[in-house]
């Protein structure tokens, strides 16, 4: 439980700081996947812990503590993505309740594709080439 606390404490400072030191509402997204990804390269243990614990069937204090940290998470994202949204950066039609589970997925991806590799020193390298795809797919097919 002191873990997960610990976690939702470091990384919601971290994202909150790296968030208010931009502009753009797109700019705060990017601002806020790579800080996630950074955490995570940092402290490449969190997520084993995680996915350790999420292993086991039914409820738990632990499950619990992830579970109201995932949907704080989310509640940020989605304010982010509304502000991008109402900003024109990214387009009206976008789900704004679905765009952070493309997000948390997609560091997700990275997460796994370094345990697999066991480098996760290049989990930034491979998030630099990843968040332009990720708006792209955010924007959605383009008018011709």
């Amino acid at each position: 439980m002191a873990v997960f606390a610990w976690v939702r404490e470091s990384l919601g400072t971290l994202l909150a700081t790296a968030v208010a030191q931009r502009q753009s509402p797109l700019a705060k997204i990017e601002a806020a996947f790579f800080a996630h990804v950074a955490f995570i390269a940092t402290n490449p243990g969190v997520p084993r812990v995680l996915f350790h614990e999420l292993q086991y069937p039914g409820d738990s204090p632990v499950r619990a503590e992830v579970q109201a940290m995932i949907a704080g998470y989310r509640e940020r994202l989605t304010a982010l993505f509304t502000e991008a949204r109402t900003a024109g950066e990214l387009p009206a039609a976008l789900d704004t309740a679905l765009a952070p589970v493309l997000f948390i997925g997609a560091v997700q991806g990275l997460v796994i594709e370094s345990a697999l590799a066991g480098n996760e020193d290049a989990m930034m390298a491979r998030a630099q080439q990843m968040f332009p795809l990720l708006v792209h797919g955010y924007r959605g097919p383009q008018e011709a």
